[in-house]
């Protein structure tokens, strides 16, 4: 635990160096995109299925993940609060849903207790 702590104060730490380049108008986002990925863990380690299930939903969150980023690169963060805004919702509404619809789909097939 002692560990974990110290893992986590590290990357919080260091996370709003990834935005010098861009402001300060980009802290929020690093922030919703580091909390959002300790729920994704959360989630993942409570959920009840095996460790096929699991990945599959890993994966999907990181191809989720970086998709977003592609499709929010060009865009200016802090010049306009429709995009702002835009990229926020991005950040946290389209990998939860993605990751929901996976979840329903996959749950039956690879519940705990199944090979």
């Amino acid at each position: 635990m002692k560990n974990l702590k110290k893992t986590l104060l590290t990357i919080l730490s260091i996370l709003p160096l990834t935005a010098l380049g861009s402001g300060e108008g980009a802290l929020p986002a690093l922030y919703t995109q580091a909390i959002s990925i300790i729920i994704f863990g959360i989630v993942l380690f409570f959920i009840k299925l095996n460790h096929k299930g699991k990945t599959i939903l890993f994966v999907v969150y990181v191809i989720t993940i970086c998709l977003m980023g592609y499709f929010t690169r060009n865009m200016n963060y802090g010049e306009y609060l429709d995009s702002m805004s835009f990229i926020n919702a991005c950040i946290i509404i389209i990998p939860a849903m993605t990751l929901t619809i996976t979840y329903f789909l996959i749950r039956n097939r690879f519940r705990r207790g199944k090979a």
